[in-house]
């Protein structure tokens, strides 16, 4: 795929996986990953939700289309407000 990415999911056009929750089951067995090896970057509240319903640690980002406070209310671990930010996360979380 590519250097930095193994592969790329998101919800079809046709409905399949439009369940977040259910694509990052899916995600998580495809690629034989652990929650506590894997952060999930969000900018709305139920990306936080649906990583959280997993044990994910999250990272809420403030450049699209939800609000801090919005984030901050459903339990995001950070909190960032440009992608340059989101390594210092990464980095600390590990």
């Amino acid at each position: 795929m590519s250097l930095l990415f193994d592969g790329v999911y998101e919800s079809e056009l046709d409905g399949v996986w439009s369940v977040k929750a259910d694509l990052i089951h899916y995600i998580l067995m495809r690629e034989n990953l652990l929650p506590e090896t894997v952060v999930m970057v969000g900018d709305r509240k139920h990306d936080i939700i649906r990583a959280k319903h997993h044990h994910i640690t999250t990272i809420g980002v403030t450049y699209g289309y939800g609000t801090e406070q919005e984030l901050q209310t459903h339990g995001a671990d950070f909190i960032a407000h440009s992608p340059d930010e989101i390594a210092n996360f990464i980095i600390y979380s590990s």
